[in-house]
């Protein structure tokens, strides 16, 4: 093999990595968070699920928004109570805010509440939402979670470190793949065998990392497992290349 040419399929597989090093933090952090959540100070077990709308990440200098909406599909009045607790600095210490009303039929309103780097737990590093809904007959009761990573940051906000690292773990995967695949060419035996789970792990770290920004941890999870097995099988090739 030229050493030019050994030298950018390095490069390739090194850039891959930095990819899928980032791509599995994102998908593993937004997986543990609203893991967590989900824990978090457990109510009765209730039938449906609440909207709730949860920043993904906020940086140590901002405040984010948690939002939820409460709709009356019904022909009939009925009565709203919303509950929202949260970490307050300490798992043992929680904030409490609750909202009563009634609702027409077909009537919907919306409620926002603010959190900040001092509600995290966990060394200031994850915010824990939890969101309860009361609805008298004939709807049931709801409820939903969320965990907020905190990441230190001065200069940018949390949704800007979120898009840059989805946006760079993608872009490095794409590019180790891509000069990977054109240095091999023709793409047959054993490079052939690489190729394949490399792009095989891209596609699903890109799905890790939706699944984190809609907050379907069970998915996220799943994809982190599946994740782990496809990087043993990565490496398993590249040592017997």
């Amino acid at each position: 093999m030229k050493p030019g040419k050994k030298i950018l399929l390095i490069f390739s597989v090194v850039i891959y990595s930095c990819g899928v090093i980032l791509g599995m933090a994102i998908t593993g952090l937004t997986m543990w968070g609203d893991l967590e959540a989900s824990l978090y100070d457990s109510f009765i077990s209730y039938e449906g699920r609440q909207r709730l709308s949860c920043p993904v990440m906020i940086s140590s200098s901002e405040t984010g928004t948690v939002s939820t909406t409460t709709k009356n599909p019904s022909d009939k009045t009925i009565k709203s109570r919303v509950v929202l607790r949260t970490t307050e600095g300490f798992i043992s210490m929680m904030r409490e805010e609750r909202d009563f009303r009634d609702l027409a039929p077909g009537e919907s309103y919306d409620l926002e509440w603010m959190v900040s780097p001092e509600d995290a737990v966990y060394g200031g590093l994850l915010i824990l939402v939890k969101v309860r809904t009361d609805l008298t007959y004939p709807l049931t009761d709801r409820q939903a979670s969320c965990g907020i990573i905190v990441v230190n940051s001065q200069g940018f906000s949390g949704v800007q470190i979120f898009v840059i690292a989805v946006v760079a773990s993608l872009a490095f995967m794409a590019l180790g793949i891509t000069i990977w695949g054109v240095k091999n060419q023709p793409l047959i035996g054993k490079p052939n065998k690489v190729f394949r789970p490399m792009l095989a792990l891209a596609i699903v770290i890109f799905i890790g990392m939706l699944s984190g920004l809609f907050g379907w941890w069970v998915v996220g999870a799943v994809i982190f497992i599946v994740g782990i097995l496809l990087i043993g099988a990565i490496i398993a090739y590249f040592i017997n290349l």
